[in-house]
């Protein structure tokens, strides 16, 4: 498309039925409702509880839909737009990489955002490089520090504590942002070496049973942590979702009769399908009211029915060529891609799958069935791509 035909696109008689895209509407309401609510509502009724290996296998389907969303769905109209001839020479001929541009520099601010919650919510013990045993004892409930030196003599107090920190803190440095390793069994083994070496062997039950205690205590501040940080990582990723989730939701509503329906049903099957990535992942955080689960599930549903319900109100101006429909959908296109790129890769695949202990103490035919939910899920949104 050159400059000239951007500037003087003849206008062409088009059918288009207002009730029929508002019904559209409807439609879509009800697939992106039914989609993202399925996996949050069962987790908060037992009766309607799905087993964990179900949810499981939803979750890697899910992170499969969100990358295939992002490389199928997202990236081309992102480059094809801020790359189009009606942008002008200096980005349809000189720079033609803006989109990618814009994909790089949203997944690396991406970033920020965690390194800062693990920074701030890093442990005395893992500031100090545990150079201090002093540091350390922060980290001890006082209660179990008194019931212990009750049991033990001064020289096996001071000679447990010192060997007990410095193996929590080699654990706590060790441990990745989500505390995986922390949870895995081995740390009590270590402990109860340790524990063995510090007491007397009269004691050493006694002792071995505090120092689990003290493990415990650590594994679960670093799972408070994981609980934090998987919430801010899916409120982002719900925001990427949605900002693409309105652009699609204006191309549903400004599309002509005749490519209406084709596009109407791509769109439904899209909209379940990210609904059900997007629900799986709100179902697993922990809020202290259910209403928070359904409000972001809210959130999801109705984005792009008032996409769909903008595109009808402009329908009648609306110029996909023009420099601001262009621009608009591009940028925004181009920045969900980003955020879906990094949260895809980064927080769904790398850590909910490659280093989750649950999946690595599964049988080999349940990760095999994993593999093939994360491809089916990538599958499913591909074909998808060829009608939307």
């Amino acid at each position: 498309m050159s400059m000239s035909e951007c500037r003087d696109i003849p206008a062409t008689e088009v059918s288009y039925n207002r009730r029929l895209h508002l019904a559209g509407v409807i439609v879509i309401l009800a697939a992106s409702t039914l989609g993202v609510f399925m996996p949050v509502i069962p987790t908060r009724f037992r009766s309607l509880r799905i087993p964990s290996h179900v949810l499981t296998l939803g979750k890697q389907f899910g992170t499969g839909v969100i990358l295939a969303t992002a490389f199928i769905h997202m990236l081309p109209t992102a480059m094809s737009n801020l790359s189009s001839p009606c942008l002008g020479p200096t980005l349809s001929q000189n720079y033609q990489s803006l989109g990618g541009l814009l994909v790089l520099s949203a997944s690396l601010v991406m970033h920020c955002p965690g390194q800062t919650i693990t920074v701030q919510d890093e442990t005395p013990c893992r500031r100090s490089s545990c150079s201090s045993v002093s540091s350390c004892r922060q980290e001890h409930d006082l209660a179990d520090d008194e019931e212990s030196r009750m049991i033990l003599s001064p020289s096996q107090v001071s000679a447990s504590e010192g060997s007990l920190n410095t193996q929590q803190c080699a654990r706590l440095s060790q441990a990745t942002s989500y505390g995986t390793i922390a949870r895995n069994s081995t740390q009590h083994n270590t402990a109860d070496s340790h524990a063995r070496q510090a007491s007397s062997a009269s004691k050493n039950d006694r002792h071995h049973h505090h120092l689990l205690e003290v493990g415990h205590s650590h594994a679960h501040g670093l799972e408070l942590l994981d609980v934090s940080q998987r919430k801010i990582a899916t409120y982002i990723l719900e925001a990427g979702i949605a900002s693409h989730s309105v652009v699609i939701g204006v191309a549903l509503g400004v599309s002509a009769d005749a490519e209406f329906t084709g596009l109407l049903v791509a769109l439904v099957f899209h909209q379940f399908f990210e609904g059900f990535a997007l629900g799986a992942r709100i179902a697993e955080l922990d809020f202290g009211s259910t209403m928070n689960h359904y409000f972001l599930a809210l959130v999801y549903s109705l984005t792009t029915p008032m996409g769909a319900v903008l595109g009808i109100v402009i329908s009648s101006s609306y110029d996909p060529t023009s420099v601001a429909a262009l621009l608009t959908e591009g940028i925004l296109d181009a920045i969900s891609t980003g955020i879906l790129l990094y949260m895809g890769y980064v927080n769904l695949l790398a850590v909910e799958f490659n280093l989750n202990g649950e999946i690595r103490r599964e049988s080999s035919r349940m990760k095999a069935m994993c593999f093939l939910a994360l491809w089916t899920g990538a599958a499913v949104m591909a074909v998808i791509g060829l009608y939307a």
